[in-house]
């Protein structure tokens, strides 16, 4: 489920809606990596002619954005954060980057995902 607007990470709503266990994948995150793996940091860009207005704006945003989705993903039985390194939600073009960070983070959660999808034996009372 996929709530990015209104409700970064939907943990509670799905509960809520009945699932059993739920899993929430965060991908907004404080923990960024230095660089990506395998590659050397990315140097400082020249200052360039920006905004300052429009630059304050979407930090703004930005850390409206992290503080909602890190509060929504607590709530799931699983959250799973993916590491980042230097990037931007508008570059496309480091997608198979991303895919590989968010699995990576998915498979470190196997044993929880795992521990919660057994079925779970409970005494029974008559």
């Amino acid at each position: 489920m996929d709530g990015l607007a209104l409700v970064s990470v939907p943990a509670r709503e799905v509960a809520e809606a009945g699932a059993d266990v739920t899993a929430s994948v965060n991908l907004i995150s404080r923990d960024t990596l230095p660089a990506w793996p395998g590659q050397a940091p990315p140097e400082q860009p020249e200052g360039q002619p920006r905004s300052r207005m429009l630059d304050t704006l979407l930090e703004v945003m930005d850390l409206s954005q992290l503080a909602s989705s890190e509060r929504h993903a607590a709530l799931a039985d699983v959250p799973i954060t993916p590491r980042f390194g230097p990037s931007t939600w508008r570059e496309f073009h480091l997608a198979d980057l991303f895919l590989e960070a968010g699995r990576e983070a998915a498979t470190e959660e196997l044993p929880r995902l795992r521990a919660l999808a057994r079925p779970q034996l409970t005494s029974l009372s008559t």
